[in-house]
């Protein structure tokens, strides 16, 4: 609540008291008559429907053309492309081809990891030319790297499969004298333990099959992880190459 008095206007106005009911000329503080103080009191919302509309709205200002050197600023969209697997699995299926039979060859076998790591930088390269509108994350780089692991893998169960099941006994006998190297290298008779029921179940068609199995699951997530790591690494180099003027 705020008190106001309003000035006098140039012509005299008059207007009635409350109390008496006598004429008053306006802007007059008492009443000549009565001496009833003449206050108008404006409440709130009578003085915000005074301030007149034009005096709230904001000033609408003209547009002013961008002088930047670079041009205009470029729509940023943060919505996740998602992978063309159409595109993707040719050349997953090549580079995971060629690792496999790369790391099958008996001197470039000790390259194996750097052969997976490769191959799925390289499927990033080949499906960034097939889709070159779609720039690559390193999420997605891991992904289709990683269905180059995948092929890989799928190739050197094959061989693997073929080989243990025509020198299966061959490689039981190269796994047993490697357990023996182990138990004369470990005295401790927990590994002497756990060595000796493995040699154990290497005897035993159902055991060895058992630990071919093993070995062909831990050959899959290490081709994965590799090639993946790869797609990682060859997606970042394919963004940084993206930014470069």
């Amino acid at each position: 609540m705020r008190a106001a008095f309003r000035p006098a206007n140039v012509t005299s106005v008059e207007h009635a008291c409350y109390k008496c009911q006598a004429a008053v000329e306006e802007g007059v503080p008492f009443c000549p008559h009565c001496s009833a103080p003449q206050i108008r009191v404006i409440p709130p919302e009578a003085e915000q429907q005074e301030i007149p509309q034009a005096a709230v709205e904001a000033p609408s200002y003209p547009s002013i053309p961008s002088t930047s050197p670079w041009g205009p600023p470029r729509h940023i969209s943060f919505t996740h492309t998602p992978i063309d697997w159409k595109q993707a699995w040719p050349g997953a299926l090549l580079t995971g081809v060629g690792a496999a039979l790369l790391s099958s060859l008996p001197v470039l076998v000790f390259g194996c990891f750097m052969w997976l790591f490769i191959a799925g930088a390289w499927t990033v390269s080949l499906y960034q030319r097939r889709v070159p509108t779609s720039p690559v994350r390193p999420g997605m780089g891991m992904r289709i790297g990683a269905l180059a692991g995948v092929f890989a893998f799928i190739v050197s169960a094959i061989m693997s499969t073929a080989l243990f099941s025509t020198e299966g006994e061959q490689l039981r006998k190269i796994m047993e004298d490697q357990i023996r190297d182990r138990m004369a290298a470990a005295p401790d008779p927990r590994n002497q333990e756990v060595l000796q029921q493995l040699m154990a179940k290497l005897n035993t068609p159902a055991g060895l099959a058992t630990v071919f199995l093993w070995g062909l699951v831990l050959i899959g997530v290490i081709f994965v992880m590799f090639s993946a790591l790869g797609g990682a690494m060859g997606a970042s180099y394919s963004a940084r190459r993206r930014r470069v003027p």
